[in-house]
């Protein structure tokens, strides 16, 4: 290779390396997430149902404490424990942390977005 064929070549290899170090750089950043008791309290619920009220207070906790250190809770953590209060009635404490998960995680705005409004309206009708 002779004269701009070769400078092309070579300004080709700059930018590929370039794009393969970038590559490299972000895909080696991981986000970890603090489950908390999620994990075995959900198997304890699962095989004990009894036992939601005690998980639900667990997660909250979990929650609060990652708040205080401002972190932002797991993705769908927020979710779940709005799900928890719906399965006990408490329609304003579940539309509470969707709307929660919903600002922590614009992901999720379409989604929690329609739960709200379901819910809100469903409140508003009984």
């Amino acid at each position: 290779m002779t004269g701009p064929r070769r400078r092309w070549w070579f300004i080709s290899m700059k930018k590929l390396g370039l794009a393969f170090l970038i590559m490299a750089m972000t895909g080696c950043v991981t986000t970890e997430y603090s489950w908390g008791p999620y994990e075995q309290g959900l198997y304890d619920y699962y095989k004990k149902p009894e036992s939601g009220n005690e998980f639900l207070a667990e997660l909250e906790v979990h929650v609060a404490s990652i708040r205080e250190g401002g972190a932002k809770p797991a993705p769908g953590l927020l979710a779940e424990i709005g799900t928890l209060y719906l399965e006990r009635n408490d329609t304003q404490s579940a539309i509470k942390y969707y709307e929660y998960e919903r600002d922590t995680w614009p992901e999720s705005r379409p989604l929690m977005d329609s739960l709200i409004k379901n819910l809100s309206d469903n409140a508003s009708k009984g």
